[in-house]
Formats: C-alpha cells, sequence, structure tokens
C-alpha cells in the first residue's frame, strides 16, 4: 500500500473510531512537504541535468486538490459533517498530467527536455479520475482555496530548498 493510501487509510479509520458515520473520498492530494511523488523526479526538474524521465502517460486527467485544502476539508467534515451523509473532498476539474508538467517547467529555472518512457504506461490507467464536489460545496461551503498552480509553485519551492540545505 502506498504511504499517501495509508494515511488516508488510517485517517478514514480515525474519523470512523471518532465521529462514527462520515463517510470522505479524497482525490489526488498534493502539496509541498506532504507528498514527494508530486514533482519527484530525483531532482532533474532543478539540476544540472536536462532530462526527465516520466513516469508514464502524461494524457491521463486527474481532480488534484492542494493537501492543505484537504487538511481544512478533514477538519470542516469531523465539525459540520452529518452523519451518514457521505463527501468528496476534491476540487471538481481534472488536470492533465501533460498541463501539470508544463506548468511545472514553465516554472523552473532550467531547460529541461522531456522524455516519455512507454514501458511505464499502466495499461488499466482511468483516463480520468474527477470528483464531484457538489455535496460538500453546497451543504458545507467547502472549496479549495489554493489553485494548483500555486500548489505546484509551494511544491518546487521546497524542494529547491530541501536540495539546496543538502536533505
Amino acid at each position: 500500500m502506498l504511504p499517501e493510501a495509508r494515511n488516508q487509510f488510517l485517517l478514514a479509520r480515525l474519523v470512523e473510531m471518532v465521529w462514527v458515520d462520515v463517510a470522505f473520498a479524497s482525490f489526488a492530494p498534493v502539496g509541498h512537504r506532504d507528498d514527494r511523488r508530486a514533482i519527484r523526479t530525483d531532482g532533474d526538474i532543478e539540476c544540472d541535468c536536462i532530462c526527465i524521465r516520466c513516469v508514464g502517460n502524461l494524457e491521463p486527467r486527474r481532480d488534484l486538490t492542494d493537501v492543505r485544502d484537504v487538511a481544512e476539508a478533514y477538519d470542516l467534515l469531523m465539525s459540520r459533517g452529518e452523519s451518514g451523509r457521505a463527501y468528496n473532498v476534491c476540487s471538481g476539474r481534472a488536470w492533465m498530467m501533460r498541463d501539470v508538467l508544463e506548468e511545472l517547467l514553465h516554472l523552473s529555472s532550467k531547460h529541461i527536455e522531456v522524455s516519455i518512457d512507454p514501458s511505464r504506461f499502466r495499461p488499466n490507467d482511468l483516463p480520468i479520475l474527477q470528483g464531484d464536489a457538489t455535496r460538500i460545496r453546497t451543504e458545507l461551503r467547502w472549496t479549495p482555496r489554493l489553485r494548483v498552480e500555486q500548489t505546484l509553485r509551494d511544491t518546487l519551492d521546497w524542494w529547491r530548498q530541501e536540495t539546496s540545505a543538502g536533505r
């Protein structure tokens, strides 16, 4: 089980123990400290290298939400979520992974050539994974505050600090 999935599973179990009957699903939370895989390229995005090996297909679309917004939504769900209701914690917008990579390349101070490795394509990859945030928006008045562009900028800045500090 991936660490992110394990953490979400454990959080869901904690919510069940503390406040039963509220169900929620998160769609690809990303952030500058919590999800190192978000832009992890073994440092290539900002090092002297000029090539990134993409993990695979850049065509799938994913509903990305900043982990800071997700944490606020979880807090709101635990305090005001209705017992027995299910809520999707998501932005409601699916980003093409190619666009995410292009935004990161735009933010980078280096010239980077992208190389896609078809052997890393997932045969069962869903073309789109997008949540419906209608219930959490209408019933709890929650909406993500941070745009994906800001999340990517913050994540890249965090990696810059981490690699310059020799961590």
